[in-house]
């Protein structure tokens, strides 16, 4: 008998929902912009975000800027996967939500990082191992494994089938961001 962990259920619950209606004919609607895939990522995302943040605050102060790389890793994503240019919103929101505004404020996010962790190497290169071990890292990998996975879908053919794979593999990898970020914690020596 294999040993799924209590944790997967809902993951898997999901995976066999969403593969369950492709194959009763209805891969284009649960896989389309802006779907119920594509908005289910958008709440994992979301989720993931929230819950790297507050456990930022449950680490070593010096160990929070990689909580908050994983909880900037959530709208870096989300906006990448939204097509907010075709949403009914201001032209401000749009500005601020794609293209130049949007790779402007990632961009600077991202570098605000970079110059918290290059500034507190010293002190935290002895823990990389461990931090590299933990189950978030392990987890994190597992995540981009399956988003590339997922990419192979995206340059291939554009069927019904094939934008449904991608969909389903990058929603697995985001759902793998959860436990992440619940188990974000074991990264401080607190």
């Amino acid at each position: 008998m294999i040993f799924i962990p209590k944790t997967f259920y809902p993951l898997i619950a999901g995976f066999v929902f969403f593969v369950s209606s492709a194959f009763a004919g209805d891969a284009y609607t649960v896989a389309k912009e802006n779907g119920a895939l594509e908005n289910t990522q958008v709440a994992l995302l979301l989720l993931s975000g929230l819950i790297f943040v507050v456990q930022s605050f449950r680490v070593e102060r010096i160990y929070r800027f990689i909580l908050w790389m994983g909880a900037w890793l959530s709208p870096s994503i989300i906006l990448r996967e939204l097509d907010i240019d075709k949403l009914a919103v201001p032209q401000w929101v749009i500005w601020m939500g794609s293209g130049t505004g949007r790779n402007l404020i990632m961009g600077l996010g991202w570098i605000a990082l970079c110059v918290l962790a290059i500034q507190s190497y010293s002190v935290w290169k002895g823990s990389f191992i461990r931090i590299a071990r933990s189950r978030t890292a392990s987890l994190m990998v597992a995540a981009v494994t399956l988003l590339l996975f997922g990419s192979l879908f995206d340059h291939g053919s554009q069927t019904d089938l094939a934008k449904f794979w991608e969909e389903i593999f990058e929603t697995i990898g985001y759902s793998l961001l959860l436990p992440a970020a619940f188990f974000s914690t074991s990264i401080s020596k607190k």
